[in-house]
């Protein structure tokens, strides 16, 4: 079994530009802006409105405020 970021490595490593995305139905944890952040991706498909996508994009300016 390949786990998550092994996948994205081998992405990476072949050119392949990895998205970070969440699904539908989503909830307010913002753990997968810190994954974005922490596998380097260049992009997160956030959706286009509701409180999900807007407590994702708050995490990612708290963390880019970190670093």
């Amino acid at each position: 079994m390949v786990k998550t970021g092994e996948l994205v490595e081998f992405a990476k490593e072949n050119n392949i530009i990895p998205v970070m995305s969440h699904r539908s139905s989503e909830t307010n944890d913002a753990t997968i802006s810190h994954l974005a952040v922490g596998w380097e991706m260049p992009y997160i498909k956030l959706g286009i409105y509701g409180k999900e996508r807007t407590s994702k994009i708050n995490e990612l300016l708290k963390i880019e405020k970190i670093i």
